[in-house]
């Protein structure tokens, strides 16, 4: 009954309604996850919130002001690639690419934030099917390019995290099998069991790995590695 209260609510994109959903997450799919992390922040007028080639370590929703996304050039003439306006989220790209962030991004004015620590927003997109279908609806809107776009790029993700787990627990010398793997990301709390046999199967499928009675042999380490 609760999957099927989520499947059917639809949040506000703002900042009630992305609170709703990160409390909704926590407690009635028992997500770990601390929704006290996400908060809310003031930004001062030019106020930088992240530099071309920084790791991520938030994603940004725009509650109130203006921003805007821009590059350099080796004359130190300013580029924009973005304007952002309340309702906007940030930087969020680079989490899912599992890059660094490719431009630089400041408010125009004084601002309000809504910061997403990145553990929590890919929990958000990995760890339950249902919580990622509202959390793309959330990210992209409407939008349905962009909406797949983002499934995409958080499956692909998915795929290096189970790939990297295997070859770890082939590096320690320990027996593979699918509940080895679910353990090791199980232990992070981030990705359900549900999508872990997904990858599994997937890569199954692909003659990656063989997969017989919850044994993992790996048949292409060499592809295996190369999802990572």
């Amino acid at each position: 009954m609760k999957r099927s209260e989520l499947s059917n609510t639809i949040y506000s994109r703002d900042e009630t309604g992305i609170r709703k959903f990160i409390h909704f997450a926590k407690y009635n799919v028992d997500m770990h996850i601390d929704p006290d992390q996400v908060l809310t922040k003031t930004f001062s007028a030019g106020q930088l919130l992240f530099l071309e080639g920084e790791q991520p370590q938030f994603a940004y929703f725009l509650i109130k002001g203006s921003g805007h996304s821009y590059l350099i050039n080796d004359n130190g003439e300013k580029f924009i690639t973005n304007n952002h306006l309340p309702g906007s989220f940030i930087g969020y790209m680079a989490i899912l690419e599992q890059t660094a962030h490719q431009d630089n991004a400041a408010v125009i004015e004084d601002s309000n934030i809504l910061l997403i620590p990145r553990d929590i927003f890919v929990q958000l997109l990995s760890y339950d099917n249902m919580v990622a279908k509202q959390f793309i609806r959330l990210l992209a809107g409407n939008d349905l390019d962009r909406q797949e776009r983002i499934r995409s790029l958080s499956y692909e993700a998915l795929r290096r995290r189970v790939a990297e787990s295997i070859l770890r627990i082939k590096s320690s010398k320990e027996p593979i099998s699918a509940s080895a793997v679910q353990g090791f990301l199980s232990g992070k709390k981030s990705v359900g069991n549900e999508n872990i046999m997904r990858v599994l199967s997937d890569f199954r499928s692909e003659r990656i790995i063989d997969l017989n009675q919850g044994e993992i042999t790996i048949l292409q380490e060499r592809k295996l590695a190369g999802v990572t």
